[in-house]
């Protein structure tokens, strides 16, 4: 006679060991022809967005966070740099752009709540 036993308890540990896993995500985000929104009550990945910018835009970048911290990178599409920042936490701040064309926005929790937006800053 097989016992079965075994297998059922390694199958509710497995169960029960991806129950207790913080999830990635859990938040809302919106997009705008100028303006993203990234609001969550957990951060634990990247998310990544992309604005058009013209050549001497800047982009407002506002982080309000309840907890954790944030890793920010804002580059253009070749990865040309435009900013980067790690553990960041409550702030707000523009970059500007050195050429037209999308700017690429990765923003990565950690253990994080809170927002961040960024907003489109025609040159003059």
């Amino acid at each position: 006679m097989i016992k079965k036993k075994p297998v059922v308890i390694i199958a509710l540990l497995m169960v029960l060991s991806l129950c207790a896993c913080e999830p990635d995500f859990v938040g809302n985000k919106y997009k705008t022809k100028n303006k993203y929104v990234l609001s969550f009550s957990a951060l634990n990945k990247t998310e990544k967005e992309e604005l058009y910018l013209e050549k001497g835009d800047g982009l407002e970048v506002s982080i309000e966070l309840t907890e954790g911290e944030v890793s920010l990178l804002i580059s253009s599409p070749k990865g040309e740099e435009y900013y980067k920042g790690n553990g960041l936490s409550n702030g707000k701040f523009t970059v500007t752009v050195e050429r037209d064309g999308r700017c690429r926005i990765w923003v990565t929790g950690d253990d994080a709540k809170g927002s961040l937006s960024f907003k489109r800053i025609k040159a003059e």
